[in-house]
């Protein structure tokens, strides 16, 4: 057929069909979902998320950043504060035992998608849920659907994303890096500018001193004399007040008892005169029980309220009539 001496083509060779695409590789996918990126260890909890979206056991990692044995690839991981500790929702119906492909150990809370590859993951960075990118791409969220706490479109973040995306990532992250170093280095540059204008501000208030001494030195002496003057006489001066007040108070305390004999003496004169009123009457009543009224006694009309005797109610002539008798 071909006239080359008996070589024979096949069918394959000479009609072209359809180039089937690569499959992915099952195993390696599902390593990425349910083991350590670091260890290889199956994941365990607490799980923790890189910026770069890739799965850790929490203690494994921390143990290599201790002892700083990370390897290069993971050099963008520097403290505790570049990972996300996730809160992950275990699959009822995984058995360690089983030893079952399909079945995993995560799923989603709200569909009950298991984490296995197949659909996309997405992490709060704040809250630290895992969910599951179909439940989510309808609704607009601005708070976590599980505990309500407000988000920002930083805070989403994709779990085991693309290699492209992780690149892009991975430059972001080199580029706020940069940003913050020279942040440092413009903030450490204004601290010593001002640091050194504070020094020379007090270098230049330090010398303008040390000249006023000098030229008030003469001064200096005088004023201290003169304060040493007005010192001599302000004591001078107290001792001088502290006399006055002592003489003052001993004034006041004898004007004080003079008052108070002044006052024993008026009660004494109006208690003799009291008794005096007492003794006229009691001498009145007396003599006007013996009958020798008519000589001795004048009367009054207040003599009559004071004396409401009926002996004095009636009368021989005009005895009552404010005259003597």
């Amino acid at each position: 057929m071909g006239a080359d001496g008996g070589s024979l083509p096949h069918r394959a060779e000479m009609v072209k069909t359809k180039k089937r695409r690569g499959t992915v590789n099952r195993q390696v996918n599902r390593i990425k979902w349910s083991c350590c990126t670091l260890t290889k260890k199956p994941l365990e909890e607490p799980v923790v998320l890189c910026p770069l979206g890739r799965l850790f056991n929490k203690q494994d990692l921390l143990v290599a950043l201790m002892k700083k044995k990370l390897p290069n690839e993971y050099s963008y991981i520097t403290s505790i504060k570049d990972l996300v500790t996730l809160k992950l929702t275990q699959n009822k119906n995984y058995l360690e035992q089983s030893g079952e492909e399909n079945v995993t150990r995560f799923i989603c809370p709200i569909s009950g998608i298991e984490m296995n590859g197949l659909s996309k993951f997405v992490a709060f960075a704040k809250c630290g849920h895992v969910v599951a990118k179909t439940s989510i791409e309808k609704l607009q969220l601005k708070t976590c659907p599980l505990c309500e706490q407000k988000l920002h479109k930083n805070d989403i973040k994709i779990i085991n994303p693309d290699r492209k995306y992780q690149k892009y990532l991975l430059k972001q992250i080199i580029l706020n890096k940069k940003k913050k170093k020279k942040k440092k280095k413009r903030n450490k540059i204004k601290k010593e500018s001002s640091r050194k204008r504070k020094t020379k501000t007090i270098e230049k208030n330090k010398n303008n001193l040390e000249k006023e001494k000098e030229e008030t030195s003469p001064n200096i002496e005088k004023s201290k004399l003169i304060k040493k003057e007005s010192i001599s006489l302000t004591k001078k001066s107290d001792k001088n007040n502290r006399k006055e007040k002592e003489k003052e108070k001993e004034n006041k305390i004898k004007q004080i008892l003079k008052k108070k004999k002044i006052n024993k003496e008026k009660k004494k004169e109006k208690e003799k005169e009291t008794e005096t009123e007492k003794e006229k009457e009691s001498n009145i009543i007396k003599k006007v029980n013996k009958g020798r009224v008519y000589n001795s006694i004048f009367f009054t009309e207040k003599d009559r309220e004071k004396f409401k005797d009926p002996r004095f109610m009636f009368t021989r002539g005009d005895l009552f009539d404010n005259k003597k008798i």
